[in-house]
């Protein structure tokens, strides 16, 4: 029930914001949603950004700022000048945001250890979080991790678990303003689901088999918006592809969900439109990993696919049990770089049903 407990918690802000005349920024709230509900999954921990508790806030700011100055050190090779000599404010900005992040993370951390740095087992003895299971199975592989591994593992799960599902629902209200014919749809599926009892929280038993618009419509913005819109990956052997291109060891092999995504070829003649029907009545059995490559694909497949799915579903039902939403008019996002696809905000009026 953590998805829907925390939708329910969005229709709350949603209400208020309603009443409000002013463009409402809904990107914010999806990225709260979402991490309000990976810190619980992931880690048994209460958060509350989305009620704007302070500490939960500053930590989704810096943790932003860091993945922005972490990009810019990707594509600006001069990068360790500016901050060896020039110390520039952009970079100082960055040192900020990562001790933030740490102080932050490591509350976390530190409670899986001894004061030797060692693993407390008795901090694993019924703890059924991905860390806590994750910490279990490289015990049983005889492998020890130490707290600044832990704090990577756990960095990327908020990555992970936060930024892409956030960007995902993002990318659904953005179509969905452009597409209303869709939001009616939504509204309908939803009067279904809550059968008249609105204030449920949904769980997974409520919406299995009887939402195929939402996923439709989750999945369609994904292919268009892929969260991570480009992979690479660093061959540690040579390898030669299927296709015969050889790749050697050392090498930097990348790929674009964003183009791939939208292949005429694979898609058809409309693959750069907003269309969800091509995943209804069956269709998306057509598509397999590799045509779709959003969630990676093969041994490499997210392995948080199912689980954001059903995140989003649920979040798409729930707010469209309440509501319909107009763009503002006129506005038009700006792409931010950063790890995921993100835009700087989605400025969105919203309606009561």
């Amino acid at each position: 029930t953590v998805f829907g407990t925390h939708a329910q918690d969005m229709v709350n802000i949603l209400k208020k914001q309603s009443l409000e005349a002013k463009p409402y920024n809904i990107q914010t709230l999806f990225y709260c949603y979402t991490f309000d509900c990976i810190n619980m999954i992931a880690f048994n921990r209460e958060v509350d950004s989305l009620r704007g508790i302070e500490r939960d806030v500053a930590f989704q700011a810096a943790f932003d700022l860091a993945q922005q100055r972490i990009i810019h050190r990707f594509i600006i090779p001069w990068w360790k000048l500016a901050n060896r000599w020039l110390l520039s404010d952009d970079e100082r900005m960055l040192q900020k945001a990562l001790t933030d992040v740490n102080e932050y993370v490591y509350e976390v951390v530190d409670g899986y250890y001894n004061e030797e740095g060692v693993v407390r087992q008795e901090a694993l003895q019924g703890d059924q979080t991905m860390t806590g299971l994750f910490l279990e199975a490289a015990k049983a592989d005889g492998i020890e991790y130490n707290k600044k591994s832990l704090r990577d593992m756990i960095l990327n799960t908020l990555i992970a678990g936060r930024d892409t599902t956030g960007s995902a629902l993002t990318s659904c209200l953005e179509y969905l303003c452009d597409h209303p014919e869709w939001q009616d749809r939504l509204v309908e599926e939803a009067k279904t689901v809550f059968n008249g009892n609105t204030q449920e929280a949904l769980t997974f038993d409520d919406i299995e088999g009887k939402s195929p618009v939402a996923e439709a419509v989750f999945l369609e913005a994904l292919r268009l918006n892929p969260s991570v819109p480009a992979n690479e990956k660093v061959a540690v052997n040579d390898i030669t592809f299927p296709s015969g291109v050889k790749v050697k060891k050392g090498e930097i092999c990348g790929w674009l969900p964003l183009g791939t995504n939208q292949y005429k070829e694979v898609w058809g003649p409309d693959a750069d439109t907003f269309n969800p029907s091509r995943w209804l009545d069956g269709k998306a059995k057509d598509y397999d990993d590799f045509m779709y490559p959003t969630f990676n694909a093969g041994p490499r497949l997210c392995l948080g696919k199912n689980m954001a799915i059903l995140e989003g579903k649920i979040a798409l039902l729930t707010i469209f049990a309440h509501f319909r939403f107009t763009k503002k008019e006129g506005f038009k996002p700006s792409r931010l770089n950063t790890i995921t696809w993100k835009n700087d905000m989605l400025l969105v009026h919203v309606h009561p049903l």
